[in-house]
């Protein structure tokens, strides 16, 4: 997890797998670990990897860097903090803005009820 801005960014790091998993049979799937159970194949090792960032200002299901031939994971960390950096800023400038407009409508509230009394 990295915090930048008093926002929290938790990091997941997994292996994608290959295509061509043979598929479990119901007695062999109970022996597997639960992400393999869940998937129903059998996994195949690739090593390509990917960093999934999720946090404010993320998208829906995190923002997801992956490795290449050419590029490794110590290639992918300056793009990691860029990321949870620009994320965390815009978090704080909607959740600034969002405060603008509840201030603005309180504002509007006590004006209209100094006008009712």
């Amino acid at each position: 997890m990295i915090t930048a801005h008093d926002r929290h960014f938790p990091i997941a790091f997994r292996e994608i797998s290959g295509a061509g998993g043979a598929k479990l049979e119901d007695p062999a799937k109970h022996k597997q670990p639960g992400w393999v159970q869940n998937c129903g194949y059998e996994f195949v090792p690739t090593a390509k990897f990917e960093l999934r960032i999720d946090g404010p200002g993320t998208p829906y299901q995190g923002q997801k860097l992956r490795t290449t031939w050419g590029r490794g994971i110590e290639d992918l960390l300056p793009e990691v903090l860029v990321t949870v950096e620009v994320s965390a800023r815009e978090s704080k400038k909607r959740d600034e803005a969002q405060h603008e407009v509840l201030l603005a409508r309180q504002a509007q509230w006590d004006v209209a009820v100094e006008k009712a009394k």
